[in-house]
């Protein structure tokens, strides 16, 4: 196994363990509005995106994940830069939303590579199995 691959399985299981956490959070306290609702759906189907791609899963079709790449760049500036009405902008938000996307830019080529650049993959999925 090289170690490309391993360092996506490992992003994988890492940006879920912080996504449970993430959640936890976020979804312990009041919430305002439905973003935070619409956030999980969204999310995770990214991130079988990101394991489709880690452990070379093809999951659905590759033009699936081409959509879903745009999705999820727009979703999160859209839900990440766009504070909530009743929501003050402070400098500490700044830092958290840049360590957020720190963390989240992997995801982003991960999802871009599966949808755009792992054309093997689906040619193995599509390929019939040959009878005897």
């Amino acid at each position: 196994m090289s170690s490309e691959v391993m360092g996506w399985k490992i992003y994988f299981f890492i940006l879920t363990g912080l996504l449970l956490v993430f959640y936890a959070i976020t979804f312990s306290g009041p919430l305002e509005g439905v973003l935070h609702y619409l956030d999980v759906p969204i999310s995770m189907v990214a991130l079988l995106g990101i394991y489709g791609y880690a452990f070379k899963r093809p999951i659905g079709h590759h033009n699936l994940w081409k959509i879903w790449f745009f999705v999820i760049v727009l979703w999160d500036g859209f839900y990440n830069l766009i504070p909530p009405e009743s929501a003050v902008f402070q400098p500490v938000d700044l830092v958290a939303i840049l360590i957020g996307y720190g963390i989240i830019i992997p995801g982003y080529v991960a999802l871009y590579l599966y949808g755009f650049r792992s054309q093997p993959l689906w040619e193995r999925k599509t390929q019939q199995p040959t009878t005897r």
